[in-house]
Parts: C-alpha cells; structure tokens; sequence
C-alpha cells in the first residue's frame, strides 16, 4: 500500500517519462536485492554436491577433465571459460567453473587427493567411460583395482 501511495504521489508530481523510468529503476533495484538476497541465503559452498563427494566419496570420482569454451563473436575474443568437470562411478558428472589459473592450482591438489583418478580428456577415456568407469582408474592403486 505505502509503494502504491509512494507512486500515486510521483504521477502527480512528475511527467510521465520520470515517472516511468523512477518505476524501473524501483523494480530494478527491488529484483537485484532478491537476487543477492538468494546468492547469500543459498551459496554455501560445504554443500554442494561436489564437495560432498570429495569429502565422503572421494573413490567415486574416476575421470577429472577440463573443458574450455572461447566466446569469439564475430572473431573478436571476449573471454574465455574453463570448467573442470568431474565423473563418477555412478555417470554422474559434477561441474566447477573457474579461471586458468584457480584451474590449475585445483588440478594439482587434486592429483595429490585423488591419486586413483584418470585426468585429461580423449576419445578413448571417453569411450572407456561410457562402457564401465572402473576402467578409468589408475594403475598404481592396487586396491581398487585388485
């Protein structure tokens, strides 16, 4: 009711073109604070699937690559996007999204937590993938493979 008495109040005391772009910009600002609003209240990072599997499952996760993806409109270069995806035992497949720089520093603590996976991505990986996972596992870990 106070926006609506807040809005008759401007239409008297403004022509219509202030009065319409105060209105966006109301509704505007309204919806960037509902959004952040939401980042706050549901980025908690300890939840997320991804971490959840790292730290209870980390022996579920057999293939770890990267994909890069270059945005190039009209062969100007605006930017580019890395995601590190994760495969699983089950074929579920978990993605992080990061620059080159987090992307390797995450691949190298990576290789350390989880010296079982396969990294790197090629057709054979893939198809050995999608006919069992168990074949991506490393060689050196006797125990899964034993």
């Amino acid at each position: 009711m106070l926006i609506g008495l807040v809005f008759g109040y401007m239409g008297y005391t403004m022509d219509h073109a202030n009065a319409l772009f105060t209105i966006l910009a109301l509704i505007a600002g309204v919806g960037a604070l509902w959004f952040l609003r939401d980042i706050i209240r549901y980025w908690e990072p300890d939840r997320s699937p991804l971490f959840q599997t790292l730290h209870h499952a980390p022996k579920s996760i057999v293939w770890i690559y990267t994909i890069e993806m270059q945005v190039m409109p009209l062969g100007i270069r605006f930017w580019d996007s890395k995601t590190l995806n994760f495969c699983l035992l089950d074929r579920e497949e978990l993605q992080i999204r990061a620059n080159a720089k987090e992307i390797q520093l995450i691949k190298k603590a990576l290789v350390i937590l989880l010296p079982h996976a396969t990294f790197g991505h090629n057709k054979e990986r893939e198809q050995w993938y999608q006919l069992d996972p168990n074949m991506l596992y490393n060689e050196g870990d006797e125990e899964l493979n034993g």
